[in-house]
């Protein structure tokens, strides 16, 4: 059963520019999609508009139907509600959605006390419980601190325990990796893998690299210039890409080898 149907997303400029055109694109309970691309080649606008978050002087067209709901025609104050509840995004750079002025414990009190209903008496032991569940070392210390007292990687886990606190059916990770050293994003990638996995999430995966796609999700579709220019498994998408983009894509992928050995084993989202 399909929960996300995108048709014909359109999304452009005050000077009538297309950014984004023809989009099209299914999302079933539990599936994990990937979305790949390069720079400008559109796969963040579209999860911009998927949330309703793009600037003010972008507009969006067309259709994204969440269960029967068209967030395109619903008001801001209804998608405030959808907004985390049933869709939620982790960005590439947490300082960006993070509050410099807040600590950590705080912010993530927050969404469990609106989402999850945690009363004042319960949220120290919930903040860390969540932090836990992201793999924080020292749950206690990242609470009590400012987002720039922690690490790159411990402040994106907690972007997705913040995202997760909301009890989302869908999310969207928009290049969760590209700024953490290699060791610590195939930390991440193997946590995000689990935390799908036990919650029955469905995931958007957006990034520039296949490979890095291939850790967390089954099918992707490409984009090239605001255009999807091929769709498929992971599998079909490297082994036999079709169009020249992807292959372009493919052979610029980082650790490629051991990608298409552990699609030969059978054994996909293991690949580190």
């Amino acid at each position: 059963m399909n929960i996300l149907n995108i048709q014909a997303l359109r999304i452009s400029s005050e000077a009538g520019v297309d950014l984004v055109s023809r989009v099209d694109l299914e999302l079933s309970a539990g599936a994990r999609l990937g979305i790949l691309g390069e720079s400008g080649s559109g796969k963040s606008l579209t999860a911009l508009a998927i949330t309703r978050l793009l600037p003010p002087a972008l507009y969006s067209s067309g259709s994204i139907n969440l269960r029967g709901t068209e967030l395109l025609n619903v008001s801001e104050k209804e998608m405030c509600k959808i907004r985390g509840s049933k869709i939620a995004i982790v960005f590439q750079d947490p300082l960006t959605s993070l509050d410099p002025l807040m600590k950590i414990g705080k912010q993530l009190s927050l969404p469990l006390s609106r989402y999850q209903g945690v009363k004042r008496s319960g949220l120290r032991v919930a903040v860390e419980a969540a932090l836990n569940e992201v793999k924080i070392t020292d749950p206690k210390r990242v609470a009590h601190s400012y987002p720039h007292e922690i690490s790159g990687g411990e402040r994106q886990r907690v972007a997705l325990a913040m995202a997760l606190a909301c009890q989302p059916e869908i999310l969207i990770a928009d290049e969760i990796t590209t700024s953490l050293d290699v060791s610590i994003a195939a930390e991440v990638l193997e946590l995000l893998d689990l935390l799908v996995r036990t919650r029955n999430m469905s995931l958007i995966f957006i990034s520039h690299d296949i490979a890095t796609v291939s850790q967390v999700a089954d099918d992707a579709i490409v984009m090239q210039a605001g255009v999807i220019v091929e769709r498929g498994t992971i599998a079909e998408l490297i082994r036999n890409p079709q169009d020249p983009y992807t292959k372009k894509l493919v052979r610029s992928a980082l650790n490629l080898e051991t990608v298409l050995l552990n699609i030969a084993q059978g054994t996909p989202h293991d690949f580190l």
